[in-house]
């Protein structure tokens, strides 16, 4: 078994061509293959760029034929698995998950909710109507909040002494008090806890990472793996494939025997002549 904390991994094209649209995830190098059941096996597994879970690969193969390989990662992408856990998954699988780290329609939903959050806060007061996307934001006293933030940020940075007011801190000091107080009222409402559910109800993501051709196939935690680092969950996956194929001799049923109970029978024991 080879393992890496943190590693793309190479790219190894099967007979059927491989999947081209994966092949952004992975690096191309000519990587020594020969694995001997005797003496060193030149088998390295490569480092990537970063961004990839730890794992490690179980590789199984025999004299002229083709690797079986497994790779057993930390979860990826979007899954409600914990960064603990540790999950199984043949090569192409593994190879999908990294192309579905990330929900295509992400952007579009992320941008879907945002637009409701200022409908809703609009809705409320919190702002002038508001309508879509091509919708100015605009604060109740009718100045534009994106100019007015945008204005209030350089000021910030340039540490400049003409602050306007004492509401909340930050850029918030340079914006009229009634614009400041807009702006504080608007952020606490846009951060409720209650406003962000309801806009995930209304508009849900039900995207999960899956592995296989369809997207099809979710990741499952290996339970006894979970909380063990790279380096003990390695050894116990060795260990437990080890003692599947050599299990122990099954301890005998006998009683075990108990030597002084024997020796002072034998001693009360008169010897026959």
């Amino acid at each position: 078994m080879s393992s890496s904390s943190n590693s793309r991994g190479g790219k190894q094209r099967g007979r059927g061509g491989g999947n081209p649209s994966l092949s952004q995830n992975f690096r191309r190098e000519k990587v020594p293959g020969k694995i001997r059941a005797s003496g060193h096996s030149d088998v390295t597994v490569m480092q990537g760029g970063g961004g990839e879970p730890e794992f490690f690969v179980i590789v199984l193969g025999s004299p002229g034929s083709d690797l079986t390989e497994m790779v057993v990662h930390r979860p990826i992408g979007v899954t409600q698995l914990g960064e603990q856990e540790w999950v199984a998954s043949i090569k192409a699988d593994y190879e999908f998950l990294l192309s579905r780290k990330e929900n295509p329609a992400g952007q579009e939903i992320r941008e879907s909710r945002r637009i409701r959050a200022f409908q809703l806060a609009s809705e409320k007061g919190l702002i002038q109507p508001f309508k879509d996307a091509s919708t100015d934001i605009t604060w109740p006293s009718g100045h534009n909040r994106t100019n007015g933030l945008k204005d209030a940020k350089a000021l910030l940075k340039s540490n400049s002494p003409n602050t306007l007011n004492d509401v909340g801190s930050g850029e918030l000091v340079y914006l009229s008090k009634e614009d400041a107080q807009a702006e504080q009222k608007l952020r606490e409402f846009l951060q409720s806890k209650t406003v962000l559910q309801m806009i995930e109800k209304e508009i849900p993501d039900s995207f999960e990472t899956c592995g296989g051709v369809y997207g099809d196939v979710p990741q499952v935690a290996v339970k006894p793996l979970k909380g063990l680092s790279l380096a003990n969950a390695k050894d116990a996956t060795f260990r437990n494939i080890f003692n599947m194929l050599r299990p122990r001799e099954p301890s005998s049923t006998k009683q075990p025997v108990d030597f002084k109970k024997a020796i002072s029978s034998s001693s009360s024991t008169p010897i026959k002549t």
